[in-house]
C-alpha cells in the first residue's frame, strides 16, 4: 500500500512496558533510536484507518525492521 505520513507509531517496550512514541514521515517510516532489547509490541494508527499492532524482540543493539499495512475505515453513508 501507499505510504501514510503522520500516523501515531507506539512502541511498548518490556520489561516496564516503557513507551516510545513517533509520528510517521511522507516516506510512511518512524524511527526508533535505543530500544532495549527484549519483546515489545509495536502499534501504528491514523483516524480514518484501523489502528494495527505487531509483537516483535527488539534484538541485542535495538535495530528491527517491520511493516504494518492500516487498512482504511469504511465510510457509511
Amino acid at each position: 500500500g501507499a505510504a501514510i505520513p503522520n500516523s501515531v507509531v507506539r512502541l511498548a517496550a518490556d520489561p516496564a512496558y516503557v513507551a516510545f512514541t513517533r509520528y510517521t514521515a511522507a516516506s510512511g517510516l518512524a524511527r526508533f533510536a535505543i530500544l532495549p532489547p527484549g519483546p515489545a509490541r509495536i502499534t501504528a494508527s491514523l483516524r480514518g484507518y484501523r489502528p494495527r499492532s505487531i509483537d516483535l524482540s527488539v534484538p541485542a543493539g535495538g535495530e528491527a525492521a517491520i511493516e504494518l499495512q492500516l487498512d482504511p475505515v469504511p465510510v457509511i453513508d
